[in-house]
């Protein structure tokens, strides 16, 4: 059951992504702002579940998730309430769908952004299953847990709102340097932790590892796609990052959480993150000299 969850979840996040993007590209609008309300929801939604486990108890002391899983429901149907009214185009299939795949995939640049896919959604997905054991076994307590997470969100916040102003300013691809530069800092922080309360601090680089990354990674989807395979390039870009990376996290970060520990797995992810931030670093200062020694 938990994997049929766990699947539903990831296919209904992709879509969604794909759609949101969709619809800010047609009304001229921003995916990061969209976001912006992605993030204020993931923020009050522990909140609200939290309190209405609390208060209502329908099997006397026993806690009843009942009640939490009705709200979510009913929060599902407004939403299909609501996007039911949003009016937006049909797109017809891609002619030459094959072939255009095929010119893509020759393309250097995608070579070179698939791994960077595959690196982040490692570091992603080894965060959020070990992390939180990582931390409580220095001692961190569940509240100081829970407020290093929802100050990640609350972080990103102001970058989200600004992030077409930063992606202009200095691009899709630098962000991704910096998104992995930001991992490599992230997890060898934290394999360095002899006490919890720094999280919070560290969680600021939440803002270039997923707020920042992940818009970039969108609007850059829409930018390499061919025309008629956006959706495809955006669903892929995610299936590889969140589906991929976190069989890596599962299979190679458990077995060096089990064997070596969370201080070497975290150290050895970070300078994953880093290597690879230097090659890509290097493959787009050769791709800058060389347009440069064309024109």
């Amino acid at each position: 059951m938990l994997v049929l969850i766990n699947a539903s979840y990831t296919t209904t996040y992709r879509l969604f992504d794909i759609i949101v993007v969709e619809l800010t590209h047609e009304h001229n609008n921003d995916f990061g702002r969209q976001r912006v309300w992605s993030i204020l929801g993931s923020l009050s939604g522990p909140p609200i579940a939290g309190f209405l486990l609390h208060k209502i108890k329908l099997d006397g002391n026993e806690k009843s998730y009942t009640v939490a899983f009705v709200t979510i429901i009913v929060f599902i149907v407004l939403s299909a309430l609501f996007l039911w009214q949003v009016e937006t185009k049909l797109k017809k299939p891609s002619a030459k769908l094959w072939k255009k795949a095929l010119v893509l995939g020759k393309k250097l640049e995608i070579w070179f952004f698939v791994p960077l896919l595959l690196v982040m959604g490692s570091c992603y997905g080894f965060r959020a299953i070990y992390s939180s054991w990582y931390l409580q076994g220095i001692g961190a307590s569940d509240l100081l847990i829970g407020v290093a997470r929802g100050m990640s969100g609350v972080y990103g916040l102001p970058f989200l709102y600004s992030s077409k102003w930063w992606i202009n300013k200095i691009g899709y691809r630098a962000i991704f340097i910096f998104s992995l530069l930001g991992y490599a800092i992230y997890c060898i922080s934290f394999s360095f932790l002899e006490v919890p309360w720094p999280i919070v601090v560290i969680e600021l680089a939440s803002i270039l590892v997923y707020h920042l990354h992940w818009v970039a990674v969108m609007q850059y989807a829409v930018h390499v796609a061919p025309e008629g395979l956006e959706a495809t390039v955006k669903a892929s870009a995610g299936s590889i990052q969140y589906g991929l990376g976190k069989i890596i996290t599962t299979t190679i970060g458990g077995y060096l959480m089990s064997e070596y520990g969370g201080r070497v797995a975290f150290r050895t992810l970070g300078i994953m993150a880093l290597i690879y931030a230097i090659v890509y670093g290097s493959y787009l200062f050769v791709d800058h000299l060389r347009k440069k020694k064309v024109t």
